[in-house]
């Protein structure tokens, strides 16, 4: 393939590209001959379209294929990172999920993407709760086999995606990206659990997990737009078990938990946003925010094989959120990769950054 522009032709002309195909596309674009305004076209055009099975399954198996390379035992290893994209300024939810199924067994890998403009994105949540992931990748991988947890940096384990990542940011829109990330774990999975912006995406979402011989997952989407477990209304969940996808809607009320505004789970800025984790996961707070984390855990521990069923999942997070142990997860976390650390700095370009005035909204 040498450039984009007949494929952004086919976009615009509402074409589907097979899985090779895909793959062939999204290798031309990592190997960063394409311009930034064909990358941009590209981008635009396939959000015009919309994006099929065989192309998320396509992209993201060359964006795996050209990642740092890195092996772990599969074994109860999961990831809870989401596509982001629903703009409600809520804290860190799936991070959360993220140390609390960690604690209770899993071992998890979390994708972080790369976002330093946001208030309140993960990676600096991350930096506020002294957890420092701009590090070598045998580095990050060995935090997991010490640690049962870890978080990939988009920079450190997919560079050759950041051209295409710094193009996203100045166009503004969500797009492909916010599709693709979750589906580029480098690590090989036994299972996921993604929050995605719209509810149409669980089902095709879950569909190409399938095909990726994914064993368990859990993709939701809450019915007020929220990309998270919701507790404030019904929450679309859409489950992948031995190949079978079922699709039901979650009432809180099911769980006996009294529903409540989205207002509640919002925080300002990461600083903020790492204080409502510690006091959540430290077992200080009994809420409508501990119970948000805990159905968001809850899907990590049955996706991880550590719990039998949802109810089960999410009375087993509580009771652990309570115990105040999932907080000694964060300075496990944070001194293991403090030790001896040499922190490997990602270079943000100033031009093809610009700054934001919204500082609080919450992405990956």
């Amino acid at each position: 393939m040498r450039d984009l522009t007949q494929v952004i032709q086919k976009l615009l002309d509402r074409n589907t590209f097979a899985q090779k195909e895909s793959i062939e596309i999204m290798d031309h674009i990592l190997t960063g001959k394409p311009s930034e305004a064909e990358l941009a076209a590209f981008l635009t055009a396939m959000r015009l379209k919309g994006e099929d099975q065989t192309e998320l399954l396509g992209m993201s198996q060359s964006i795996r294929k050209h990642a740092v390379k890195i092996n772990a035992p599969s074994a109860h290893l999961i990831d809870t990172c989401g596509t982001g994209g629903c703009l409600m300024d809520t804290f860190n939810i799936s991070t959360l999920a993220a140390f609390v199924a960690s604690a209770a067994g899993a071992r998890v890998a979390k994708q972080v993407y790369a976002d330093p403009e946001y208030g309140c994105s993960s990676v600096r949540l991350l930096a506020k709760l002294g957890i420092n992931i701009q590090q070598a990748p045998e580095k990050i991988l060995k935090c997991l086999s010490k640690t049962g947890l870890t978080f990939l940096y988009l920079p450190i384990f997919h560079p050759r995606l950041m051209p295409l990542v710094r193009v996203s940011r100045r166009v503004g829109f969500r797009n492909i990206l916010n599709t693709l990330f979750p589906l580029s774990n480098p690590l090989r999975l036994q299972g996921q659990v993604t929050g995605v912006f719209n509810e149409k995406t669980t089902t095709l979402f879950s569909t190409v997990l399938r095909a990726r011989n994914i064993k368990r997952a859990f993709v939701f989407h809450g019915i007020e737009g929220l990309d998270e477990i919701s507790i404030s209304a019904e929450t679309r969940i859409s489950e992948l078990r031995s190949g079978v996808i079922n699709t039901t809607l979650l009432d809180p009320e099911q769980l006996n938990l009294v529903p409540e505004s989205v207002s509640v789970l919002q925080c300002t800025d990461a600083a903020d946003s790492a204080q409502i984790c510690k006091v959540i996961l430290s077992g200080r707070e009994d809420s409508a925010r501990t119970d948000t984390v805990a159905l968001n855990a809850a899907a990590a521990l049955v996706a991880a094989g550590l719990a039998n069923d949802f109810t089960s999942g999410f009375y087993k997070a509580k009771t652990l959120i309570l115990s105040g142990k999932v907080y000694e997860k964060i300075g496990a976390v944070a001194d293991f990769l403090s030790s001896s650390a040499k922190k490997r700095t990602v270079p943000v370009s100033k031009k093809t950054t610009p700054k934001r005035k919204m500082l609080k909204k919450k992405r990956f």
